[in-house]
């Protein structure tokens, strides 16, 4: 749910192998600075398989410097892990049927700085995806992505690999 500036949602993700899932509540609060957006806000994970939880603080930037490319950096600080991750990406936006439809592809960079693996800090992994919004009334709209994560060297050291996934959601303006 947005209003004025200020979003607060939340999402629960589970995986298709094995048992996982994942609870998350947030909170944000955006500004436009001229040609740039500015946001920060505050994320609280729950892992009710393991009876873990975690806080993530976050910052970023995007720039509309271009007519259609939309640089950004986003950074995240997990407490639970005491580290940070950086994602470098551009996107675009496209609108289609008649105002209701928006799409936006993107390209991101990962790098990890003790979030996601204590032992490799440096880049993680290249995502691409479509992050999509139908307006289903003025307010209301079904909102999703599609999107997939290319590992790196050192996600492969840690046994893992690329992954893909699907997001579907209901988001509405206040």
């Amino acid at each position: 749910m947005g209003w004025r500036g200020l979003v607060a949602g939340a999402w629960f993700g589970a995986g298709d192998k094995g048992s996982y899932g994942e609870l998350n509540r947030f909170i944000s609060y955006g500004v436009e600075l001229g040609p740039a957006f500015v946001h920060g806000g505050y994320t609280r994970l729950e892992f009710p398989e393991d009876d873990e939880s975690d806080n993530e603080i976050s910052v970023g930037i995007e720039a509309k410097v271009t007519g259609y490319l939309v640089p950004a950096l986003d950074y995240r600080f997990s407490t639970e892990a005491d580290g940070g991750f950086l994602e470098l990406s551009i996107n675009t936006e496209v609108v289609v049927l008649n105002g209701r439809l928006s799409l936006g592809p993107y390209i991101m960079e990962g790098f990890d700085f003790g979030y996601a693996s204590r032992r490799h800090d440096g880049p993680n992994n290249f995502q691409a995806g479509i992050d999509f919004a139908y307006a289903l009334t003025d307010s209301l709209s079904l909102v999703g992505s599609v999107a997939h994560s290319w590992a790196h060297a050192d996600v492969k050291k840690d046994g893992l690999g690329e992954v893909s996934w699907l997001v579907i959601g209901v988001s509405a303006d206040l």
